[in-house]
């Protein structure tokens, strides 16, 4: 006998003493669970089904876009404002979060549908997430709508964006140390 084998009859056989010396050794069955060797079973829980994501475009005007522009959305998560510099370039700090946010209009002025998601550039670059690009590192993001950078060296970079053949607006960007 090997000495687990062993120690689990020990276990067991001290176990069936101590309900027998207390009353529970009983071996005759009774009450609601008559059958003790059956095991009680839980129903299953049922699992709750996700809803599914609507399409973010119900309800917008129509198309097509005639205008998509670019904005700073925010700076480690709305800790400050990006401010640009005498030459226009907003200016930001290594280690830094900044998003971008990007706005589809159509000839109308209004938000509206568009066709396929944006495509992000970093210098003139399509980058793909998670990919450091010059100093900027691409992080992932479940809303093609933003572009979400983390600052990793100090320099110069830009920013652009394109939806349905729409080029948006450039916005130049120093990185610099405190």
């Amino acid at each position: 006998m090997n000495p687990r084998t062993h120690f689990c009859t020990v276990v067991l056989f001290g176990v069936a003493a101590a309900m027998s010396a207390c009353g529970g050794g009983d071996s005759s069955p009774s009450g609601p669970n008559a059958n003790p060797s059956a095991a009680p079973s839980a129903a299953p829980t049922p699992r709750p089904t996700p809803a599914p994501t609507p399409d973010p475009r119900i309800g917008l005007p129509p198309g097509p876009v005639a205008r998509f522009t670019i904005k700073v959305r925010t700076v480690d998560n709305g800790s400050r404002d990006a401010e640009p510099d005498a030459q226009g370039r907003f200016v930001v700090f290594v280690g830094e979060r900044v998003d971008f946010d990007s706005t589809q209009k159509n000839a109308a002025g209004d938000i509206c549908v568009w066709n396929g998601s944006p495509t992000w550039f970093i210098n003139d670059r399509d980058v793909p997430e998670d990919t450091v690009s010059g100093v900027v590192l691409r992080r992932g993001s479940s809303q093609p709508f933003l572009l979400k950078l983390t600052m990793q060296g100090t320099g110069n970079f830009s920013v652009r964006s394109r939806i349905d053949g729409v080029d948006s607006n450039t916005l130049e960007m120093r990185v610099r140390t405190q």
